[in-house]
């Protein structure tokens, strides 16, 4: 996949089904503006289907096309090197280079350190992809991924009681919105950090009313993607991730967790 030039990248924040598009301009403090660019990118990555070895676009037009400084593409892109997913080299556009499941795993679990470090880092590669995922996920979903997500809802209701169950419907949810976005790439990468996260789960849902809540965000993320609203999507998964967050930072003790432990 290539890019001639900017006028070909603007093109991909207009949707030629009058749908919205799932990348928008970014704004708001400089410590989260690597993370929003990094979570475009991603975007970018599934819309276009870029695959192993594709070109992004430069940091110029990249730059342009979601309205900050070249430094913070920069740094953007060098969050995405440090996870594996694109590879960064002096001189040349980044391409694509996520890695195959079981070695992203190793990489996420060797980078993202342990305890508090460990978890907060995590959280961060969920709050990167995630988002992205899902924004892409309410352009591309099909029925049957419509289904999928509404069961995975069902067993999380039936399986309040059952921790071990409920986790596994609720990775279920996560994953196949990363299948909904119809790009191969992103269930990969997301799937490493999903199963790393499962003590993360097991912490947050200590908290009284967790499920509760998580549910209520699913519920609200469903309604966004069946409505093929990328922004209501990305937004509601921002609301979700930020909950877990808070969920996992209340809950005493698990600074001392290992966040990929069981």
């Amino acid at each position: 996949m290539k890019f001639s030039s900017l006028a070909d990248e603007q093109d991909l924040s207009h949707q030629p089904n009058g749908r919205k598009s799932p990348y928008s301009r970014i704004g708001g403090q400089r410590a989260t503006l690597a993370q929003r660019v990094a979570e475009q990118i991603i975007g970018l990555i599934a819309t276009r289907h870029l695959q192993l070895g594709d070109k992004l676009p430069s940091q110029q037009n990249l730059s342009e096309l979601f309205g900050v400084s070249r430094t913070v593409t920069r740094e953007g892109l060098q969050v995405l090197s440090g996870l594996g997913v694109i590879q960064v080299s002096q001189g040349v556009r980044a391409q694509v280079a996520a890695a195959d499941t079981g070695a992203l795993r190793t990489v996420l679990r060797l980078s993202a350190g342990t305890g508090t470090k460990g978890m907060q880092n995590l959280l961060m590669v969920r709050e990167i992809l995630e988002p992205a995922v899902a924004a892409v996920a309410a352009l591309k979903a099909t029925p049957e991924h419509l289904q999928r997500l509404e069961q995975a809802i069902v067993q999380m209701d039936l399986a309040h009681d059952d921790l071990e169950r409920y986790i596994a419907a609720d990775q279920d949810f996560h994953l196949v919105l990363a299948e909904a976005t119809d790009n191969d790439l992103l269930p990969t990468m997301l799937n490493p950090v999903v199963h790393l996260l499962q003590e993360m789960r097991r912490i947050a849902v200590r908290v009284s009313g967790a499920t509760h809540r998580a549910q209520s965000y699913h519920r609200q993320i469903l309604h966004r993607v069946r409505s093929h609203d990328p922004e209501g999507a990305r937004s509601a998964m921002r609301e979700h991730l930020a909950q877990v967050r808070g969920e996992v930072e209340v809950t005493p003790g698990a600074e001392e967790e290992q966040p990929w432990s069981a």
